[in-house]
C-alpha cells in the first residue's frame, strides 16, 4: 500500500509540475500573440482609415 501511495504522489507532484510549466508557457504564447494580433488590428485599421478618407 505504502508503494502504491509513493507512485501516486510522485506522479501527482509530477503532472502538477508539467501542468504548471504547461500554462505558464501558455500564458506567455497567449500574452504575445495577443500583442502581435493587437498591433496588427492598429495597423490595418490605420491603413484602412486611410484609405477611405
Amino acid at each position: 500500500m505504502s508503494v502504491i501511495q509513493w507512485w501516486l504522489t510522485y506522479f501527482y507532484n509530477a503532472a502538477s509540475e508539467y501542468l504548471i510549466s504547461i500554462r505558464q508557457m501558455s500564458c506567455r504564447f497567449i500574452k504575445s500573440t495577443n500583442s502581435g494580433l493587437f498591433l496588427k488590428l492598429l495597423s490595418s485599421s490605420d491603413l484602412l482609415r486611410r484609405n477611405y478618407i
